[in-house]
C-alpha cells in the first residue's frame, strides 16, 4: 500500500525496504538506492532497479549493491555527485564516538531532487560537528538511525533533530520482528516528539509544496 497525494502533484516517492535501505524514485521516474542490505539481515530482498546506489559504509547491511537491477552508477566515497534528477552530496563522519577506531567510517549523504532536500545519515555514531551540521542543511526529509547499541544515542538522535529542523523524520535501523540482531526499537525515539504518524504503508509520496508546517515523525511498516 502507498499513501500520499494525487499523482498530478507527487514529486518524489520514497519506499523503505527495512533496516536502512530505501530507493527514492524522482517525478521523471529515475530511482536511486541508498544502503541495500544481503539476506542475513532477515529482511525479504526486494526486487529493486536504479540508476544510482549510495553505500554509506561498507558492512554487509549497508554494501549488497549486488542486488540493485539496471547497471547503476554505485558511490561510496564522500564527495560531490550529479547524476541525471539526483544532486548528491556525501559528508564525512564515523560509524562510532571515537573518529571510527570501533567501527569505521560512515557517509552521510544529502540528496536533491524535485525541490526536496533528503539528508539519509547510514550508520552515523556520533553528533556530528556544526560544519557538517551546516553543510546538511536545509533538511525537507531526514532519515535518521534509532536503534542505538552501533549507532546514534537516543539523546544524540533526538538532538540530531532539533539542530537540523526538518520538515519530515524517518527513523531507521531499529529492532523489529524481521530484524535478524538487536537493536533497540523505535518506540523510545517516537516518545520524545509530539507529531507521529504511524503509516500502515512501506512508502509515501512527499511534495515540496505539501511539507508539514511543524516537524513530523512518519513511521514506515513492513
Amino acid at each position: 500500500m502507498v499513501v500520499g497525494f494525487d499523482k498530478e502533484t507527487v514529486i518524489v516517492r520514497l519506499q523503505w525496504f527495512g533496516h536502512s535501505f530505501f530507493q527514492f524514485s524522482a517525478n521523471s521516474g529515475q530511482h536511486l538506492v541508498i544502503d541495500p542490505f544481503d539476506a542475513t539481515v532477515g529482511y525479504p530482498l526486494p526486487t529493486v532497479k536504479a540508476s544510482v546506489v549510495l553505500v554509506s559504509h561498507q558492512h554487509f547491511d549497508h554494501n549488497h549493491t549486488s542486488l540493485v537491477q539496471g547497471k547503476p552508477v554505485i558511490i561510496d566515497q564522500i564527495g560531490v555527485y550529479s547524476i541525471g534528477e539526483f544532486s548528491i552530496a556525501g559528508f564525512p563522519s564515523y560509524h562510532d564516538a571515537k573518529q571510527g577506531k570501533q567501527r569505521g567510517s560512515n557517509i552521510v549523504y544529502r540528496i536533491q531532487v524535485d525541490g526536496l532536500s533528503l539528508l539519509h545519515c547510514g550508520d552515523l555514531g556520533f553528533l556530528p560537528n556544526s560544519q557538517i551540521i551546516e553543510q546538511g542543511k536545509p533538511v525537507d526529509l531526514l532519515l535518521v538511525p534509532v536503534g542505538e547499541i552501533y549507532t546514534l544515542s537516543l539523546r544524540e538522535a533526538v538532538a540530531l533533530v532539533e539542530v537540523l529542523a526538518p520538515r519530515v523524520i524517518v527513523p531507521m535501523h531499529y529492532k523489529t520482528r524481521h530484524l535478524a540482531f538487536e537493536l533497540n526499537e523505535v518506540d523510545p525515539f517516537l516518545s520524545c516528539f509530539p507529531c507521529v504518524k504511524r503509516l500502515n504503508s512501506s512508502s509515501f509520496f512527499l511534495n515540496a509544496g505539501n511539507l508539514p508546517d511543524v516537524p513530523e515523525v512518519w513511521v514506515l511498516s513492513i
